[in-house]
């Protein structure tokens, strides 16, 4: 019988997360996943889902919105922008709510890049 360790499950759970994060990019975003290298990608994600386990966001769905407005963003929004680092620091705040206030932010500050303007207009 074979014995998979757990640093093995875990690892073969990072990558399907990886590969996932990847395939929903190459739907929504495929000019800009093509600018990018597969084999510095995952790395790249793996350290962005450690980062986002430092602000409590370990599901699945909030640490997968960090790391995708890390990818959008920079993978130092949660320091350069201000009200994204006191919402993220926020230990009061569920990790479901910071999901939100960042999906809100990605939405209103591409609306605006988009010239949309805000929904308050």
């Amino acid at each position: 019988m074979t014995v998979i360790a757990q640093a093995q499950w875990n690892a073969m759970g990072q990558a399907y997360f990886a590969g996932r994060l990847r395939a929903a990019w190459q739907k929504h975003h495929p000019e800009l996943l093509a600018r990018e290298h597969v084999d510095r990608l995952d790395p790249w994600i793996f350290r962005q889902v450690a980062r986002a386990e430092d602000y409590g966001l370990v599901d699945e769905r909030s640490a997968g919105f960090f790391v995708y407005a890390a990818w959008l963003l920079g993978a130092d929004f949660d320091r350069r922008i201000p009200v994204l680092a006191q919402i993220l620091n926020e230990a009061a705040l569920a990790p479901e709510a910071k999901q939100r206030a960042l999906a809100d932010f990605l939405v209103v500050a591409f609306g605006i890049l988009e010239g949309r303007g805000s929904q308050h207009e």
